[in-house]
């Protein structure tokens, strides 16, 4: 590893060895490099100077790269080099071979034993990537392009010119993300990737590059989308601000401009009056949000605080035929309120309710959403000072009950509801020919029908797909007695989906092998590899040996390729250990402790001492093996002991499991036994009957906290033996913070493993995200597909709720 000046150069073959910026201290600079006037310009540089650096990413390597030139462009454009599609960013830099002033080449080299590149501005880095690592790095060119250097003390850029950070990703299998744009630089952040650069060690900047050429892709539904509001619209010079975001999906990293915080929130002061603006840069793990910007300024006439407003419904579960009375309490006395609709699964996509006027803290008004479900209203109060953070509370609509009958039909030309407005969206804008795509309308209105056009559907969600590539778009039609609406969604239906690279584990022969002693690692891969590269021993082929004189833990990786691509590395670990003293002393392992009879169950023994061999009793397995299968023809109690034995004799007493097997086709054991389920100390199970449509509030069942995993067990019926159209399965939040779920298609409970089409060794399929989606089907079609007359099992956990309770409703759509 190279390090100077705060940049530094990886191989992956070095680890970084000094410690660095884990934790970043965001020492925002930006607003006092744009008042320099040579960083935020209008870009001067003639473009006849210019090219544009279109930025690329590998979803299997989950690796970045940016190319400059045309050909190259083109090849990954074209799938020449399978597995790499554009992010939607670009940036402008100096052409290769240009003479412009100021401008410095920049090299590049390749690694293939990772598949990545190395880009650097510096000559002298470039010279000592070469002489230092010639066995990693591959000089490719001096000159891809040209950039503008950055000033190494200051981190100041030349006029006309913008910032380019790198990020490292701090793996063995190196990657660097080169961007100008800081939503990209917080979301990396986010991941874990460590700035390299000069200048603020919280903001390095790597090279500079022409200001204004760059392209910015939307954000992400997925990513947050944060409004931001201040204490006081006017505080007077000295006083304290505070500055505060307010964010949907579950925003994780936060960067600012003009005031330092590493959250949500921070404060800020002026000792001078004039206008300060302030962003706020924000990211999940889905995404980077927009920037936010506000302006503040200081020491003008008016002053004073914005509203602070809570909200409440006067039920939160109510029929559909019920009136919903919305109440605002306000601080700083309002003199407008802003009463809007959101939709419930995408939270940036919000209307005003024509119902609730602005001048009134309350506000009542019928169903909005067109039947039962969930909705979620909000308020935001006005005054002098500006409007203040918005305030929302969720309210399910039920199909019936305690409303009595429906009202009779409006009168013609309105009736009691306004004339709908709605939104269109799908749930992937770019998915390939073949797979399946929701949309959904979001109305307000209280539609009474929904027309689409593009697919034949009439209601508020519908499933689509395309054979052929290209761009669709879909178009829906709410109505209701005042009139109707229309909005629409374009989908780029992408062609399809390229050959899929290699997708590999990796074992060793001994996890814990003794120090002289010989291990074998093999490597498991699909997609048939036909070259093998790894790190930590040699050899070309889907297994290495190796030895070790000195004890302690080594890794051992490999990348396998075929003509698609070369796959993400597969690691593991092996802990060498010091020479025994005494026999062994062993622990049992169990992949399953409550399978369903018929099942093969792996057992695994690890043991101190270093065993040269086994003794298994109650399965059968070479002597040599640290792991044994085991069946059974009978329900029941199976307990099952291994001894270890080395040079100086068997350990002693031998180390045992029980495995209690089920009975197959009964109904599921209830947790903790079954499947995976006794990693987890919190587990609900449901036995899901066929064609139940019952929608599960995980409310009703103990809540959703921290640790918990739902199960909903499903036995298909045995006829028919397949179905026309896919069903699916889905879980999204309705109460409590937005929060990540996952939920998996598997033979056991609780299996929240890699995805293993076979259903053998993990999930048949899995999805995550606020509204994690599964569609599935019974013997032939699309999605994962179930037998006739087996049991399968739902599993769904929250991946980043740490509270007490992230509430989410289950659905389930059934084949037809």
């Amino acid at each position: 590893m190279l390090s100077y000046n705060g940049f530094i150069a990886h191989s992956p073959n070095f680890s970084p060895g000094s410690p660095r910026l884990h934790i970043m201290q965001f020492r925002y600079l930006l607003g006092a490099l744009c008042a320099a006037a040579s960083v935020c310009a209008t870009a001067a540089i003639p473009a006849a100077e210019q090219t544009v650096a279109v930025e690329f990413y590998h979803a299997a390597a989950d690796h970045y790269f940016i190319a400059a030139d045309p050909a190259e462009i083109s090849d990954l454009d074209t799938g020449k080099h399978p597995g790499w599609v554009r992010t939607g960013y670009r940036f402008s830099v100096i052409k290769a071979g240009s003479t412009w002033p100021g401008t410095v080449p920049m090299c590049r080299f390749f690694s293939e034993s990772l598949n990545t590149h190395f880009y650097s501005a510096k000559p002298s880095e470039c010279e000592d990537v070469k002489t230092k690592y010639p066995g990693v790095w591959t000089f490719e060119s001096g000159e891809v392009f040209r950039s503008f250097p950055v000033d190494p003390s200051t981190g100041l850029c030349p006029a006309d010119t913008t910032a380019t950070y790198r990020l490292w990703n701090q793996q063995a299998a190196a990657n660097h993300r080169y961007t100008d744009q800081l939503s990209a630089y917080v979301y990396m952040l986010g991941k874990n990737y460590l700035p390299e650069g000069d200048g603020n060690p919280a903001l390095p900047v790597a090279f500079c590059t022409p200001a204004g050429g760059d392209v910015v892709p939307a954000a992400s539904p997925s990513a947050p989308d944060c409004t931001m509001t201040a204490s006081s619209g006017n505080p007077a010079p000295g006083s304290t601000l505070s500055l505060n975001a307010q964010c949907t999906n579950n925003a994780t990293t936060f960067l600012w401009a003009g005031c330092t915080s590493t959250t949500s929130s921070c404060t800020a002061t002026s000792a001078a009056a004039g206008q300060t603006t302030y962003t706020l840069y924000s990211a999940n793990p889905l995404g980077p949000g927009a920037p936010v910007v506000k302006s503040i300024t200081w020491g003008a006439a008016g002053g004073g605080a914005v509203p602070i407003c809570t909200v409440s419904a006067s039920a939160t579960s109510l029929s559909t035929f019920s009136t919903l009375a919305l109440t605002a309490n306000c601080s700083q006395t309002p003199t407008a309120y802003e009463w809007v609709e959101c939709n419930y699964l995408v939270q940036s996509i919000c209307n005003p309710i024509p119902a609730c006027a602005a001048t009134s803290k309350t506000c009542s008004l019928g169903n909005t959403i067109g039947g039962a479900g969930f909705a979620r209203y909000g308020v935001a109060g006005t005054n002098g000072a500006g409007k203040g953070p918005r305030a929302m509370v969720d309210v399910e609509w039920t199909g019936g009950g305690g409303g009595g009958p429906p009202p009779p039909p409006p009168p013609p030309g309105g009736g009691n509801d306004p004339v709908p407005t709605c939104s269109a969206y799908a749930s992937n804008d770019r998915p390939s020919v073949g797979s399946n795509v929701t949309l959904t309308a979001s109305c307000t209105g209280n539609p009474t029908s929904y027309q689409w056009v593009g697919v034949q559907c009439s209601q508020w969600q519908c499933q689509t797909s395309s054979a052929t590539a290209g761009s669709m778009t879909y178009t829906v039609t709410a109505r209701n007695a005042a009139g109707s609406a229309q909005a629409s969604v374009t989908i780029e239906w992408g062609g399809a989906a390229p050959n899929p690279v290699p997708s590999c584990t990796v074992a060793p022969s001994n996890a814990s092998p003794q120090v002289d002693s010989s291990i074998t690692v093999t490597a498991t891969c699909s997609n048939n590899p036909t070259s093998y590269t790894w790190t930590g021993c040699t050899s070309t082929g889907p297994s290495c040996t190796d030895t070790m004189s000195t004890a302690g833990a080594k890794s051992y990786s490999v990348v396998a390729a075929n003509a698609n691509g070369s796959s993400a590395p597969a690691t593991t670990n092996v802990n060498w250990v010091p020479a025994p003293t005494s026999p062994p002393a062993c622990q049992i392992s169990a992949s399953s402790i409550s399978p369903m009879v018929g099942e093969t169950v792996t057992l695994t023994a690890t043991c101190s001492n270093g065993p040269t061999s086994y003794d298994w009793i109650g399965c059968t397995t070479s002597s040599t093996s640290a792991t044994c299968t085991a069946t059974a023809t009978a329900a029941g109690a199976v307990t099952y002991y291994v001894a270890g034995i080395n040079q100086y004799g068997k350990g002693t007493p031998p180390a045992g499991i029980t495995v209690t097997w089920q009975a197959a086709g009964g109904p599921p054991p209830p947790p903790p036994g079954g499947g995976f389920c006794g990693q987890f100390a919190k587990v609900e199970q449901i036995n899901l009957a066929w064609g139940d449509i019952t929608r599960f509030k995980t409310a009703q069942y103990n809540g959703f906290g921290a640790g918990k995993v739902f199960v909903m067990a499903l036995t298909v019926p045995t006829s028919p033996s397949s179905y026309g159209l896919s069903g699916y399965s889905s879980v999204f939040e309705y109460g409590g913070p937005p929060s990540l779920r996952q939920v998996t298609l598997s033979k056991s409970a609780c299996d929240f493993r890699p995805i293993d089409l076979s259903g053998v060794n993990g999930p048949l399929d899995a999805s995550s995200g606020m509204q994690a989606t599964i569609f599935w089907n019974v013997g032939i079609g699309s999605g994962a597909l179930l037998a006739p007359g087996g049991t399968y099992y739902f599993n769904y956990r929250n991946l980043n709720c740490d509270i007490s309770s992230c509430e989410a409703m289950i659905e389930n759509y059934w084949p037809k």
